[in-house]
């Protein structure tokens, strides 16, 4: 009986004890994101694992914390789309983005061609990109000169979307308090 206790008590020590060492998941496990870090800039990179035709990365600036997003449009097909803005499809409302920049284009081989822009998202486009998530079927179209694609926003892009928001305003939420605390 005495060995059975001992035996017991044995146990409950080291799981209690090995309870303080489980493998704490890190912010980019938990977001499914992959940190560069740009030691010459002094900007770290979080990109999503998962880059499909639309994807949000975050910069965080390190000696300022200050956090921003930035979306990426990738369109690659058959066809130049000559894309000159972006239509957000929610639900019975149309948000239209047009980027400020030019967009990048170049031919991959002889049948498909690739037309691919990045923006700043203001806090007017996330509140857009929030909506579109939540939509029933969210559709985004690369609205060209002459052609369109349209595109419904399906399972592992919206995931990687949602992830990247909520990653971001983690961030986003430190940063504030760590101003805000040297204030």
């Amino acid at each position: 009986m005495r060995k059975l206790a001992a035996c017991l008590l044995i146990t409950i020590i080291i799981t209690f004890c090995l309870r303080g060492q489980e493998k704490q998941e890190t912010f980019e496990q938990r977001y499914d994101l992959d940190k560069k870090v740009d030691e010459i800039l002094d900007k770290i990179f979080y990109y999503p694992k998962f880059e499909g035709s639309i994807y949000l990365y975050i910069i965080k600036e390190v000696k300022t914390n200050d956090v921003r997003l930035r979306l990426r449009f990738k369109y690659r097909g058959d066809r130049w789309l000559e894309v000159k803005r972006y239509i957000f499809m929610v639900d019975d409302k149309r948000y239209a983005l047009t980027p400020n920049k030019p967009i990048e284009r170049r031919k991959i081989n002889d049948t498909t061609a690739e037309e691919k822009v990045e923006v700043p998202v203001t806090e007017d486009i996330l509140k857009i990109l929030r909506k579109l998530l939540d939509a029933k079927v969210p559709k985004i179209r690369h609205d060209g000169e002459e052609n369109a694609c349209d595109y419904t926003l399906k399972g592992k892009i919206i995931k990687s979307l949602k992830l990247t928001i909520a990653a971001y305003d983690e961030l986003k939420g430190s940063a504030e308090t760590q101003k805000a605390e040297k204030q």
